[in-house]
């Protein structure tokens, strides 16, 4: 699995364009931001940034945690400007606290893989 996330990543880039509908999560996701008025979000595995633009794109305060550096390379080539923290989630600490934070149910499972 290490590999899909480092070595692969282009892969895995291409691949996950083909099933997930990036747009439609970002609209579900701001959706509920906008609801309680918040401007900043975590994004922890943002993997290679897909809702990046998005979330740039219409003003929210961006940030995204991934442990894989190739993954976050890949991310950073999409919206050059975002503040990505190389890191593992179980146990990376924040120097600041964060409004909001996503976290999605496959990253949970790629994490303890």
């Amino acid at each position: 699995m290490n590999n899909l996330y480092n070595t692969l990543a282009p892969v895995y880039e291409a691949m996950y364009q083909t099933f997930i509908d990036y747009e439609a999560e970002y609209q579900l996701y701001s959706t509920l931001l906008k609801k309680y008025g918040k401007t900043e979000v975590l994004e922890i595995i943002c993997g290679t940034g897909n809702l990046v633009p998005y979330f740039k794109k219409n003003g929210f305060n961006y940030i995204g945690l991934d442990l894989s550096a190739a993954m976050r390379r890949l991310a950073k080539e999409k919206v050059v400007d975002i503040v990505v923290f190389q890191g593992d989630m179980r146990n990376y600490r924040l120097k600041r606290p964060i409004g909001e934070t996503i976290i999605f149910s496959n990253s949970a499972i790629a994490a303890y893989n």
